[in-house]
């Protein structure tokens, strides 16, 4: 695991040129997990189903990864976007490219599941 994180790093640094903007993709996979974690935990206490950590799940689990990753780069691509050539602060370009994004990660996501 701490392998694939570490090439996962090391390819959007080379991608970004950056070393700190890699940190801002990656951060966002753990609240992916929990989420998809917790799903499976109401799962298994509302339905009683006899596995709670089958196949199924764990292939989810890594598209799911798979989907926050994308999106995270997307918006961190346009945020980096408006930071540069627009000249806005990087809360602001976070912001908007997140509001500018939101719509076509909705649809990616909803035509991913």
């Amino acid at each position: 695991l701490a392998m694939g994180v570490g090439f996962v790093f090391l390819f959007l640094a080379a991608q970004y040129e950056s070393w700190s903007i890699p940190f801002g993709v990656l951060l966002g996979l753990p609240l992916g997990i929990f989420g998809a974690y917790a799903a499976l935990m109401f799962r298994l206490l509302v339905q009683r189903v006899p596995t709670f950590n089958d196949v199924y799940a764990q292939i989810g689990i890594v598209m799911l990864m798979g989907l926050a990753a994308k999106n995270a780069i997307l918006i961190v691509e346009f945020a980096r976007t408006k930071h540069e050539q627009e000249g806005l602060p990087l809360r602001e370009a976070a912001t908007e490219a997140a509001q500018l994004r939101f719509r076509p990660i909705l649809m990616t996501s909803s035509a991913f599941i």
